[in-house]
């Protein structure tokens, strides 16, 4: 009896699930990039530093708008720093675990970044001198830090939205295929 494609015989199963390594893909430049984007690495390294900012200003406030800002605390105004850290904290570890989640999720949680990075500039720029810190100029490293933030999070966010392409080739829009081994039923 011949065997057909068709044919009822069990196929065998490896040991181990087959998976496809990730392919690195050439862009123009000719260098080799990895199939993850932008926004995938960006947000966990910004989690990383408001994470720590925040804590910091929840356990020492005074010092640390002092050390990150350059300015003083002014009377009364420590809850508001110690609840600024808190949910600076929050959204940190927030953007730390976004690296696990899936390109949608990243984006959201990107665009409600650089909405929140947008406030803190326009913030910053109207209140600054009437709550102890240096007057706002993109001259002083911590302004500075935070529009070269605003202006990265937009171009990572336009990549995002232009996958697949330059810096990804894992989201073909294509069907999906399991990567699990199948064997036909008896």
């Amino acid at each position: 009896h011949a065997h057909h494609r068709f044919s009822r015989t069990p196929l065998a199963i490896p040991s181990t699930p087959f998976r496809d390594p990730p392919r690195p893909v050439r862009t123009s430049a000719s260098c080799v990039v990895a199939t993850m984007g932008f926004l995938k690495h960006l947000l966990p390294l910004m989690g990383v530093c408001f994470a720590v900012v925040g804590a910091s200003l929840v356990v020492a406030p005074q010092e640390t708008v002092s050390a990150v800002y350059g300015g003083k605390t002014v009377a009364g105004s420590l809850l508001a720093w110690t609840t600024r850290g808190a949910f600076e904290f929050g959204f940190g570890m927030l953007a730390i675990f976004s690296r696990n989640w899936g390109s949608k999720e990243r984006f959201k949680i990107g665009v409600v970044s650089l909405v929140l990075v947008g406030a803190a500039l326009g913030s910053f720029y109207a209140h600054a001198d009437s709550s102890g810190l240096p007057p706002f100029a993109l001259t002083h490293p911590p302004y500075a830090g935070l529009a070269l933030l605003f202006v990265t999070l937009l171009a990572a966010l336009t990549l995002n939205q232009m996958e697949p392409g330059i810096f990804e080739a894992d989201k073909d829009g294509g069907p999906r295929r399991s990567t699990r081994n199948r064997t036909k039923r008896v």
